[in-house]
Protein backbone atom coordinates (compact mmCIF):
# COMPACT_ATOMS: atom_id res chain seq x y z
CA UNK A 1 0.00 0.00 0.00
CA UNK A 2 2.87 2.41 0.74
CA UNK A 3 4.35 2.57 -2.70
CA UNK A 4 5.19 5.75 -4.60
CA UNK A 5 4.25 4.13 -7.90
CA UNK A 6 0.47 4.28 -8.27
CA UNK A 7 0.47 1.24 -10.60
CA UNK A 8 1.94 -0.94 -7.83
CA UNK A 9 -0.49 0.20 -5.11
CA UNK A 10 -3.72 -1.76 -4.51
CA UNK A 11 -7.03 -0.11 -5.36
CA UNK A 12 -9.59 0.80 -2.71
CA UNK A 13 -11.70 -2.19 -3.75
CA UNK A 14 -8.69 -4.50 -3.28
CA UNK A 15 -7.94 -2.98 0.15
CA UNK A 16 -11.55 -3.46 1.25
CA UNK A 17 -11.33 -7.13 0.28
CA UNK A 18 -8.28 -7.76 2.52
CA UNK A 19 -9.14 -10.07 5.45
CA UNK A 20 -7.79 -7.73 8.16
CA UNK A 21 -9.77 -4.77 6.83
CA UNK A 22 -12.94 -6.82 6.51
CA UNK A 23 -12.53 -8.11 10.08
CA UNK A 24 -12.01 -4.58 11.44
CA UNK A 25 -15.14 -3.37 9.59
CA UNK A 26 -17.17 -6.26 11.03
CA UNK A 27 -15.87 -5.52 14.55
CA UNK A 28 -16.67 -1.83 14.11
CA UNK A 29 -20.28 -2.55 13.13
CA UNK A 30 -20.75 -5.18 15.86
CA UNK A 31 -19.42 -2.82 18.55
CA UNK A 32 -21.82 -0.06 17.57
CA UNK A 33 -19.18 2.24 16.10
CA UNK A 34 -16.52 1.67 18.76
CA UNK A 35 -13.04 0.47 17.89
CA UNK A 36 -10.88 -1.76 20.03
CA UNK A 37 -9.05 1.31 21.42
CA UNK A 38 -12.23 2.63 23.07
CA UNK A 39 -13.75 6.03 22.65
CA UNK A 40 -16.46 6.51 20.12
CA UNK A 41 -18.84 9.07 18.77
CA UNK A 42 -20.30 9.98 22.17
CA UNK A 43 -17.11 9.92 24.25
CA UNK A 44 -15.96 13.41 23.24
CA UNK A 45 -12.35 12.31 23.66
CA UNK A 46 -9.83 12.41 20.86
CA UNK A 47 -7.80 9.23 20.56
CA UNK A 48 -5.03 9.25 17.97
CA UNK A 49 -5.99 5.90 16.45
CA UNK A 50 -9.71 6.57 16.83
CA UNK A 51 -10.50 10.19 15.91
CA UNK A 52 -13.95 11.37 16.85
CA UNK A 53 -15.89 14.53 16.22
CA UNK A 54 -16.03 16.78 19.24
CA UNK A 55 -19.23 18.67 19.82
CA UNK A 56 -18.72 22.43 19.62
CA UNK A 57 -19.85 24.56 22.51
CA UNK A 58 -22.71 26.81 21.58
CA UNK A 59 -22.28 30.52 22.25
CA UNK A 60 -26.01 30.86 22.75
CA UNK A 61 -27.33 30.65 26.31
CA UNK A 62 -29.14 27.40 26.90
CA UNK A 63 -32.90 27.73 27.09
CA UNK A 64 -35.08 25.43 29.13
CA UNK A 65 -36.30 22.47 27.11
CA UNK A 66 -39.95 23.23 27.86
CA UNK A 67 -39.70 26.75 26.41
CA UNK A 68 -38.02 25.48 23.24
CA UNK A 69 -40.66 22.78 22.87
CA UNK A 70 -43.50 25.31 23.25
CA UNK A 71 -41.96 27.62 20.65
CA UNK A 72 -41.63 24.70 18.24
CA UNK A 73 -45.21 23.70 19.00
CA UNK A 74 -46.40 27.25 18.26
CA UNK A 75 -44.39 27.39 15.04
CA UNK A 76 -45.92 24.11 13.89
CA UNK A 77 -49.38 25.68 13.98
CA UNK A 78 -48.40 28.51 11.61
CA UNK A 79 -48.35 28.52 7.84
CA UNK A 80 -44.91 28.22 6.23
CA UNK A 81 -44.84 31.95 5.42
CA UNK A 82 -45.88 32.92 8.97
CA UNK A 83 -43.41 30.42 10.40
CA UNK A 84 -40.52 31.96 8.44
CA UNK A 85 -41.52 35.47 9.54
CA UNK A 86 -41.73 34.35 13.18
CA UNK A 87 -38.34 32.65 12.99
CA UNK A 88 -36.79 35.81 11.53
CA UNK A 89 -38.40 37.89 14.26
CA UNK A 90 -37.10 35.58 17.00
CA UNK A 91 -33.61 35.59 15.46
CA UNK A 92 -33.63 39.40 15.30
CA UNK A 93 -34.68 39.62 18.95
CA UNK A 94 -31.94 37.17 19.92
CA UNK A 95 -29.33 39.22 18.03
CA UNK A 96 -30.53 42.43 19.68
CA UNK A 97 -30.25 40.83 23.11
CA UNK A 98 -26.81 39.50 22.27
CA UNK A 99 -25.68 42.97 21.10
CA UNK A 100 -26.97 44.49 24.36
CA UNK A 101 -24.98 41.96 26.36
CA UNK A 102 -21.85 42.74 24.34
CA UNK A 103 -22.37 46.49 24.90
CA UNK A 104 -22.70 46.00 28.66
CA UNK A 105 -19.59 43.83 28.69
CA UNK A 106 -17.64 46.38 26.64
CA UNK A 107 -18.70 49.16 29.00
CA UNK A 108 -17.58 47.12 32.01
CA UNK A 109 -14.27 46.34 30.33
CA UNK A 110 -13.71 50.01 29.52
CA UNK A 111 -14.47 51.07 33.11
CA UNK A 112 -12.09 48.40 34.43
CA UNK A 113 -9.37 49.56 32.04
CA UNK A 114 -9.80 53.16 33.21
CA UNK A 115 -9.49 52.06 36.85
CA UNK A 116 -6.28 50.20 36.05
CA UNK A 117 -4.86 53.23 34.23
CA UNK A 118 -4.88 55.46 37.31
Amino acid sequence: MLNKNAQERPSVAQILQMPIVRQKMIDFVNNGGLTSSGGGPSSGIYIKNNPTLIKQQSLKPQQPAAKVYNEEEELAKLTPKERMAKKKELETLRKIEEAKNYAVQASQNYAKAQEMKY
